[in-house]
């Protein structure tokens, strides 16, 4: 069976951070990498990317595919096509910390009005009616479709923030430079194994994604020191 999947992230393969640290071989690899165990899978996830970017790589190659696995990203993130490159801002902190660090001058004004948009323009309850817009014409292109929310009350970053709140880390640590965070799709090695096992279950039986928290393990706080590694 071919797969396309699609999304942010939660399906991007290898950890966004300290992507090259030698530890990552103690670590066992992303729920995605499992499940190429047994079926053909093309991946354009893309970490940061908003659902548009996302729906547009969906449109585009759906039909290539025997399934689709769609992980929809939070409705509030900006995508933008620049020079043959997109860039991708998951908020105003994203945005700010790029105007900060990039040194391109033409890269630096999309930033600073990437920052004026999410101070000034942006219409929240407008993003998620595209948003539910946006899953219902995925629905109607291909019912077959797996949609997985990343955020939201059955979404993924629920399992991340459950290990994030055993770790008594902030959801916001990813801003800080005091670590890396060597988690493949931001879960443990066992949650990856776990959301694995849910989707393949999904897959068999032809059924939607339902996150139920009380199937995930909340890690001890030592096994904390394996995949926050200090620079």
């Amino acid at each position: 069976m071919k797969i396309g999947l699609y999304g942010d992230s939660f399906g991007y393969e290898k950890p966004i951070y300290g992507i090259n640290h030698p530890k990552l071989s103690d670590i066992n690899p992303s729920w995605v990498t499992l499940l190429r165990e047994h079926y053909s899978i093309d991946n354009f996830c893309c970490p940061a990317s908003d659902l548009y970017f996302s729906y547009n790589n969906f449109v585009s190659n759906y039909k290539k595919f025997d399934l689709n696995i769609f992980i929809a990203t939070s409705p509030h993130r900006l995508s933008i096509n620049y020079n043959n490159t997109i860039i991708h801002n998951s908020g105003l902190n994203s945005a700010e910390s790029k105007l900060k660090t990039d040194s391109d001058i033409f890269r630096n004004k999309i930033h600073k009005a990437s920052v004026d948009y999410f101070l000034y323009l942006q219409d929240i309850q407008r993003d998620v009616v595209f948003s539910t817009l946006i899953k219902e014409s995925i629905q109607k292109l291909d019912q077959n479709c797996i949609i997985i929310d990343a955020f939201g009350s059955n979404g993924l970053f629920n399992i991340t923030n459950m290990e994030n709140k055993s770790w008594k880390i902030s959801p916001s640590y990813t801003l800080l430079d005091s670590f890396l965070d060597l988690r493949y799709c931001h879960f443990t090695e066992e949650n990856n194994h776990i959301l694995y096992n849910t989707i393949c279950l999904c897959i068999k039986n032809k059924l939607n994604f339902e996150l139920d928290l009380k199937n995930f393990v909340t890690p001890s706080f030592d096994v904390r020191r394996k995949y926050l590694i200090k620079k």
